[in-house]
């Protein structure tokens, strides 16, 4: 069931490069004025990485995590005597720990122990790359150290390229999730959603880990599409996928599979609590007010089939079948039920 991941735009990807090569540019001119600086690091002991290297390293990471770390790695070297958290800055405008450094060790911890992270930064420096809010990098100096914070060009040199290194992941990340997404509802498709299930499956299976899946199905859909139209029935999909997604975890992977049909994968979920939070989701979409073009349409229902692996598949094929198999059971029963799937060979 494996496919070939969506490709961003090709016009898009030209961009991201070119930029990306106007920034390597100016970092390699910055790189000279630093070069007397990184020299004496050296020769200190302290391995230290330039910020045009750091950008080399960034470019080909496979996304923007892993960006993260080798960020902080770099950060953590070059400025060993001070200590320092690198944020992201999500959708909604908050800022989150992303990675952090400590006396010349990275990692994803938040200074406590030091102190520092309860006393105002030393430095504070925005990360904006490719009309991108990234997020920010704060430094602390470290009292106890002889030397204070590094020359401000050198931070700032540091600071460009992990603008340009972690924006163009951001980018390429957004790029990537357009091409994934349901036009019509926002949620991811299908093809996202069978990857995303096989890459599931196998961590699953490595880790020992549960796995939840939910299909779920509109009752009596098409009566409805012929009764109020098709743009009426297209507002009742978008209220649908907007409840869907505001209803599970960050961690939870949300589709449109077809026509009126969600999926739902459940990482690290329980059989009980996959239940539980599918008939939760139907209480909630009888509830649903919907509206069209000032009148109001009838309130909806859905038909649950829950699969779980390792307990019905262990394949993404089988697991989908093994769902499909418990939905049509839950629709025979009639409106706004649910059915846990069989074992399926």
């Amino acid at each position: 069931m494996s496919t070939t991941p969506p490709e961003p735009p090709l016009n898009a990807i030209a961009e991201l490069l070119k930029q990306r090569d106007q920034a390597s540019s100016a970092l390699a001119n910055i790189d000279r004025a630093l070069h007397l600086e990184l020299t004496r690091a050296a020769a200190t002991g302290t391995d230290a990485i330039s910020p045009t290297a750091l950008l080399r390293q960034l470019v080909i990471q496979p996304d923007v995590a892993n960006g993260v770390l080798t960020a902080t790695d770099a950060l953590a070297s070059a400025f060993p005597h001070t200590q320092g958290t690198l944020g992201l800055r999500s959708a909604q405008g908050s800022t989150r720990i992303a990675g952090a450094w400590r006396l010349g060790q990275s990692g994803t911890h938040l200074l406590k122990d030091s102190g520092t992270s309860l006393a105002p930064p030393s430095l504070t420096v925005p990360l904006n790359g490719y009309s991108i809010d990234i997020g920010e990098l704060r430094l602390w100096s470290v009292e106890q150290q002889t030397q204070t914070l590094p020359e401000q060009a050198t931070i700032h040199a540091f600071a460009v390229a992990i603008e340009a290194g972690l924006g163009g992941l951001i980018l390429k990340e957004r790029l990537a999730g357009d091409s994934a997404r349901d036009p019509l509802t926002g949620l991811f498709n299908r093809r996202y959603m069978e990857d995303t299930l096989d890459r599931e499956l196998h961590r699953a299976v490595r880790k020992q880990l549960e796995l939840g899946l939910i299909l779920l199905d509109i009752d009596r859909f098409r009566p409805f599409n012929e009764r109020y139209g098709l743009p009426a029935g297209d507002q009742v999909l978008r209220a649908l996928g907007g409840l869907i997604q505001a209803s599970f975890r960050g961690s939870d992977v949300c589709c449109r599979y077809s026509g009126q049909q969600f999926v739902v994968i459940l990482p690290e979920a329980p059989l009980a609590d996959t239940l539980r939070r599918a008939q939760q989701l139907q209480v909630l979409v009888r509830e649903l007010d919907l509206r069209y073009e000032g009148r109001t349409l009838p309130r909806i229902s859905l038909a649950v089939g829950i699969a779980h692996f390792p307990r019905h598949a262990a394949k993404g094929d089988n697991l989908l079948a093994a769902a499909e198999s418990a939905l049509y059971r839950a629709k025979q029963h009639g409106p706004n039920h649910v059915m846990i799937a069989e074992k399926y060979e």
